[in-house]
């Protein structure tokens, strides 16, 4: 995950989704912090602020209570779980099974691997048979 960065040395992209970290700005809330996804975006809906560079507000008085200090990227989302199944061949007396997620084949015996050993996706649901 990236550092902190302060506001006053660099800003996000306009419209770049990043976490912000704000503190308290009214007496109410001496000694809060929070941190919040927000962008940055060019104000067009209030003719008097027209043109203006703001941050998107991620609930209602945010920026009446919280100044944004810092900001960082997000971090990337996680991976998303891969599943396949085997599927198992015969080619001229040579058995053999492919994944269904690369198709890359792999030697071995049915039931022999939970995962593919090439593109890491769980082995679930029905296996196919070819026959050459």
């Amino acid at each position: 995950m990236s550092e902190w960065i302060s506001v006053n040395d660099r800003l996000p992209e306009l419209n770049q989704r990043v976490l912000v970290y704000a503190v308290e700005k009214i007496d109410g809330f001496i000694g809060e912090h929070t941190i919040e996804i927000c962008h940055r975006f060019i104000q067009r809906l209030i003719p008097l602020f027209s043109g203006n560079e703001i941050w998107s507000s991620p609930y209602q008085y945010f920026h009446t209570d919280y100044k944004i200090t810092h900001w960082m990227s997000l971090p990337e989302p996680p991976p998303e779980k891969k599943t396949a199944h085997w599927i198992f061949g015969n080619t001229m007396g040579h058995s053999w099974m492919k994944c269904s997620e690369c198709c890359v084949s792999q030697s071995g015996q049915r039931g022999c691997w939970s995962y593919c050993p090439n593109c890491g996706a769980e082995m679930k649901g029905e296996t196919e048979v070819e026959i050459d």
